[in-house]
């Protein structure tokens, strides 16, 4: 009994302790201004697609994806992949 009520004890601190973390900081945001998706976008990743479809080796298709998100993934140039830049 001592170790279901301590089960119960840290289950139930580690739940709050989430939904206290989830009401703290997962608020919905409007501070971005997406891009919306026409025909432009769409040709951007053409070419890498196409471009990783046809890889058959291991290392080369790490090398290829690599590539292929640096180059048209990041479109603002900062260096990180930002929910907008999709």
């Amino acid at each position: 009994m001592v170790t279901l009520g301590a089960f119960y004890v840290v289950s139930s601190a580690i739940w709050i302790g989430g939904v206290i973390f989830g009401f703290a900081w997962m608020n919905p945001s409007n501070e971005y201004d997406c891009v919306a998706l026409d025909q432009s976008v769409k040709d951007r990743w053409a070419y890498p697609l196409s471009k990783i479809a046809k890889q058959t080796n291991y290392d080369a298709c790490l090398i290829s994806v690599g590539h292929s998100f640096k180059d048209t993934g990041d479109v603002n140039g900062d260096g990180v992949l930002s929910r907008c830049e999709n």
